[in-house]
């Protein structure tokens, strides 16, 4: 029966995914699923072929859950009419062919102005979406919203279920002050959400600025991760657990780049419900790139570091102190990136991720032997969607959404821009050889990307539920 990148999720249509791998408690293990209207229905053994309205067979590639990349940055308002790069339709597309069927992005709203429009707002943005989606509401400075307790309570019931803050970027309006902290852990505790945590001590890095204020005028790029420090973003992650300890509310930290602010998460989990989350730059690349003719490309924040870092992020990975990753994809054009003329505060901050998430963390995690498929299933699905709250997403379990992919583990490419599908005309990851190519992607029993094509966007609004940290 020949399959096409056409809707197969009507009302109980059946569709079965043939001759596919599933992993399973470290094995891989053949297994047909069947889908019924754009639900996980059932697995058989192989021998067992169910009758199916249609058939695709997946021709021994293993079947992987669909990413919930928890972390993106898409049409992302920079000022009045100005934009980042990349669009929900530009980097949802990229998403899609890296395996990631579900994003969670951000409210845009200034401070002091209401969650719920901001929320009307995005879903228009997201409109064209490849994937499903859902935001994080953007907490700035909230002194002037009136109604704060309602509005996040009104926020968590539209489903709205994370507030991200910021303890650096005073000047955008987005750090909040130790009084404001409090109070939005405190209503995210009252109303069972969680706190997601942009960590770097703003006073620091303008010390900082100061200090190496020559080599920033010299070399720009060199000075970059020596003005934003590790210790910029340790003390950062210290300063907001020890306001939580009497709260204990969730919280998640964000794009941890340091293996030391990884260690003291895990030492304050103990005592509250805290997890964090790291993303791929800062597990493949490192500082040396700041040396690079080009290495203003390389910039988003926190910057990458030096002494093994990767190394330890993904040991941290491995032992569970560390529980997501995900892209926190912010591209920005070679002529956005240009435009900044070797100012370090002009330069835009972001890199776009998110088409070669899954076969980075399979080349550099899976096949090196640091991290097995099941943890990196973990990682990138199950966590995320558990976390976020985002209800049938992450498992390829009976009754949830069949959102999933089918990659060859052996397929081997190289990140070559001219196969990029972001708006920004190259990536950091440009040259490296990867394996582990997604061959076809499924978003709720729609083949919707098969082998470079991709069927109309057909993302939707996803209502997350209240998150649950019982998270490996």
């Amino acid at each position: 029966m020949s399959f096409s990148l056409t809707p197969t999720a009507k009302k109980n249509k059946l569709l079965l995914i043939k001759n596919a791998l599933f992993e399973e408690n470290g094995r891989l293990e053949p297994r047909n699923m069947l889908v019924r209207g754009g639900r996980i229905f059932a697995f058989f053994k192989p021998n067992c072929i169910p009758h199916a309205d249609e058939i695709y067979d997946a021709d021994g590639k293993i079947c992987f859950p669909g990413i919930a990349d928890v972390h993106t940055h898409f049409s992302l308002k920079l000022g009045k009419g100005l934009y980042n790069s990349d669009d929900f339709p530009s980097g949802t597309k990229a998403a899609l062919a890296s395996g990631i069927t579900t994003v969670v992005d951000f409210t845009d709203q200034g401070p002091g102005e209401p969650f719920l429009p901001a929320l009307k707002k995005r879903i228009i943005d997201a409109r064209a979406s490849y994937c499903d989606y859902s935001f994080h509401c953007i907490t700035p400075s909230f002194s002037a919203m009136k109604n704060f307790e309602k509005q996040v309570e009104s926020a968590v019931k539209a489903g709205l279920v994370s507030f991200k803050i910021f303890t650096a970027y005073g000047k955008r309006g987005l750090k909040l002050n130790p009084q404001e902290i409090e109070k939005i852990l405190w209503a995210a505790k009252k109303n069972y959400a969680y706190v997601f945590v942009h960590a770097e001590k703003e006073e620091e890095i303008e010390e900082n600025s100061v200090k190496f204020s020559g080599l920033k005028k010299r070399s720009p790029m060199k000075a970059f991760n020596r003005i934003r420090s590790e210790e910029t973003e340790i003390n950062a992650v210290r300063e907001i657990i020890n306001i939580n300890k009497k709260i204990k509310a969730k919280l998640c930290f964000a794009h941890i780049s340091s293996p030391l602010s990884a260690a003291e998460i895990k030492k304050a989990s103990k005592i509250m419900p805290v997890r964090g989350e790291t993303c791929p730059q800062y597990l493949v690349l490192s500082d040396k790139v700041y040396s690079k003719k080009d290495a203003y490309l390389y910039s988003f924040c926190p910057p990458l570091r030096g002494n093994n870092a990767g190394a330890l992020l993904w040991k941290a990975l491995r032992d569970k102190v560390l529980s997501v990753v995900s892209t926190d994809s912010c591209g920005f054009s070679i002529k956005m990136k240009k435009s900044w003329k070797g100012d370090l505060d002009k330069l835009y901050m972001g890199v776009s991720s998110a088409q070669f998430m899954f076969p980075l963390l399979y080349t550099f995690g899976v096949k090196r032997g640091i991290i097995s498929l099941g943890r990196l299933k973990e990682i990138c699905c199950e966590n995320p969607a558990v976390l976020a709250g985002l209800p049938n997403k992450g498992f390829l379990k009976e009754g949830y959404d069949a959102d999933f992919f089918l990659f060859d583990p052996e397929a081997s490419f190289t990140a070559d821009k001219n196969i990029l599908l972001n708006n920004c005309g190259y990536s950091v990851y440009e040259g490296l050889k990867l394996q582990g190519k997604v061959e076809s992607v499924f978003l709720r029993g729609m083949l919707v990307y098969e082998k470079g094509l991709f069927s109309a966007p057909r993302g939707m609004y996803i209502k997350r539920t209240s998150p649950s940290f019982s998270i490996k």
